[in-house]
């Protein structure tokens, strides 16, 4: 199966807990440009098919916003541990959905959201427990 741009938008979407209208919207609102920019990075680096002009147009930027968003990944990277997992997960995803049957996307993005959704609530259980270990 071939990822496609919108593809890669859902799965972050879902991810980050935005909608796909934020993500392609105008917000500058950081909770969402961070999604933004994570998935302009996917899409460049799953979508090889794709020109950065292309990318661009799927996402209502222009091709310097993309190069932007795929330099300010890889710098967040380097410097954020939670950023590169969060990043790793999500292109992990998107090689599953790449060998996969077509059908099974949807199967495969609904299990994503549980699967963030646990995540999130397990690291929300180890901040608690932290805290109140510290008190």
């Amino acid at each position: 199966m071939r990822i496609t741009a919108r593809t890669v938008l859902t799965l972050v979407a879902n991810h980050y807990e935005v909608s796909y209208a934020e993500i392609t919207g105008p917000s500058r609102l950081r909770r969402i440009s961070l999604p933004r920019q994570v998935a302009m990075f996917l899409v460049w680096r799953h979508c090889s098919h794709l020109s950065k002009p292309q990318i661009g147009k799927a996402m209502s930027r222009d091709h310097t916003s993309v190069f932007h968003g795929i330099q300010k990944i890889e710098e967040g990277i380097a410097m954020s541990a939670d950023l590169a997992r969060d990043v790793a997960f999500l292109s992990r995803r998107l090689g599953a959905m790449r060998d996969f049957n077509p059908e099974w996307k949807t199967r495969i993005i609904i299990a994503e959201r549980e699967l963030t959704k646990l995540y999130r609530d397990a690291s929300r259980v180890a901040v608690e427990i932290e805290y109140d270990q510290a008190a």
